[in-house]
């Protein structure tokens, strides 16, 4: 990573360890901010980027009320299956 001008970071960032997560995770809960709790946990299980998670709607994880068990996202540059 390297710091620019302006004193920011720019470039790959660390990522975070388990017990990062977990504190993140138990923060949400006593929150009850179950959207991000949902978000937060999509993105760790899909492994998705910040950038694919945020453009995710709703009807791309469920229909009627019921979550979908599997989901194809298909992108440019790559697939996933999760």
């Amino acid at each position: 990573m390297r710091k620019l001008s302006s004193g920011k970071c720019s470039g790959i960032k660390r990522p975070f360890k388990l017990e990062e997560i977990w504190r993140i995770r138990t923060r949400l809960e006593i929150e009850k901010d179950l959207m991000q709790l949902a978000l937060l946990n999509l993105a760790i299980d899909s492994k998705l980027r910040a950038s694919d998670l945020l453009k995710l709607h709703v009807y791309d994880v469920s229909s009627q009320g019921v979550i979908y068990e599997l989901l194809i996202l298909f992108q440019p540059e790559r697939s996933f299956f999760f």
